[in-house]
């Protein structure tokens, strides 16, 4: 059965999934974006077939995925990047379930080849796509774009250094004929030409259906949640028990299922948020607090990108609205509520109440259900927090054993 109600192209997955991780890369803001459009011209110069193109697209334009803390992203800043292994190990993983994706994992988990190791018979270059290659280039490139602004000369220079060492020595041509142009370097934060490179990828042999879509939530889910070890399991969490309680409720199927999507999605916005906030051991000041607030506008941009999500996008960007305007982000009151609004918001308490925090301790079902019942009736919905209380042992076990993932 198909709860879909339209295809998902996988540019628009893309186009969210740049947008995403370039969120909270506050060094190099448009750095997936920008090494996306250096690799496609490197790659078309250098006569790619399109289908290899399209895997140097959509490889380049999500490359540093697993790039999860600001450490590990400020060790990339240099043209040498300093121990880039855990990132492309960490960024296949996080992208290898998601069938459209898979064929690009093993590019990710590679894209910070050095030549040098094949030399050296570290590695076998039969086991190194030529994407890797261009990527680890065009990388390179725009690191040196946004950390010497204007500095051609001392870039090509640079980069013509580390041919034969660090870069592939068959791509020193194709890089010198093409950087000795101005509209290499103007390509390179031209929005229209960025949207002209989409073009090049086929969306006939990436339809997303039903199992791909929840595929891509995960996906999704372990961008955020991976970043602190206290949320590791938190997104799988609140979508299963949406999904639960969205069952014990009586609501048909397609709504569980979409409830299921968006509780994986729910936190998408977190993304953009400090690490220090998100585990900070204490209380968070106002201005602290106020950052952490900005994770549900971060969600509506992000989320925006692909309409067809529809009331999935709406109950995920709205789980912390309350029924007396106190909610944030847009302060909306019951009348603008839906039961799945109530649903999603009650997983969310559920499944954060039941883990462990950097301040505090898994709470007990006793515990949690006087905390649930403190919700109602002024801030949340009575009938789907007497739903949880009746099945309370039931949804307690079940989160419990929701997502025990071992990345």
């Amino acid at each position: 059965m198909t709860l879909v109600e339209e295809a998902y192209s996988v540019k628009s997955i893309l186009v969210s999934l740049i947008e995403s991780i370039d969120l909270y890369n506050f060094l190099l803001k448009n750095h997936h974006r920008q090494t996306c459009i250096i690799a496609y011209q490197i790659g078309n110069h250098y006569n790619l077939d399109s289908q290899v193109l399209s895997n140097v697209v959509l490889a380049s334009a999500i490359h540093d995925i697993g790039a999860l803390h600001v450490t590990e992203r400020d060790k990339l800043l240099y043209i040498d990047a300093i121990d880039p292994e855990p990132h492309q190990i960490m960024g296949e993983r996080i992208i290898g379930d998601f069938a459209p994706f898979v064929h690009i994992s093993h590019i990710i988990r590679h894209h910070h080849i050095v030549y040098q190791d094949i030399l050296d018979g570290k590695v076998n270059r039969d086991d190194i796509p030529i994407e890797c290659f261009i990527i680890h280039l065009a990388d390179r490139i725009d690191v040196l774009y946004e950390t010497h602004p204007g500095e051609t000369d001392f870039i090509i220079s640079e980069i013509n250094k580390r041919f034969g060492t660090v870069f592939l020595p068959e791509l020193q041509d194709t890089f010198n004929k093409l950087a000795s142009t101005p509209e290499f370097w103007e390509k390179i934060t031209d929005d229209s030409f960025y949207d002209l490179l989409l073009m090049s990828i086929n969306d006939a042999s990436c339809v997303i259906d039903d199992d791909s879509l929840e595929s891509l939530a995960e996906l999704f889910s372990r961008i955020v949640d991976f970043k602190s070890e206290w949320t590791m399991n938190h997104s799988k969490s609140v979508s299963v028990l949406a999904d639960h309680i969205a069952r014990l409720y009586g609501l048909d199927e397609k709504k569980c299922f979409s409830l299921r999507i968006a509780g994986y999605l729910h936190d998408i916005g977190k993304i953009a948020i400090p690490i220090e906030v998100l585990d900070k051991p204490g209380k968070l000041d106002t201005s602290e607090y106020k950052t952490i607030k900005m994770h549900a506008t971060y969600s509506s941009l992000i989320l925006s990108r692909i309409p067809a999500l529809g009331d999935i996008a709406k109950w995920a960007m709205l789980h912390h609205e309350k029924h007396d305007k106190s909610g944030y982000p847009l302060g909306k009151g019951a009348v603008d509520f839906t039961i799945e609004m109530d649903i999603l918001a009650f997983a969310d308490i559920f499944a954060a109440l039941a883990e462990n925090r950097p301040y505090r301790a898994a709470l007990t079902q006793e515990k949690i259900l006087e905390l649930l019942k403190s919700f109602t009736p002024d801030l949340l919905d009575v009938s789907v927090y007497d739903v949880i209380e009746k099945n309370m042992s039931f949804l307690y076990e079940v989160n419990a054993s929701a997502g025990k993932i071992s990345y």
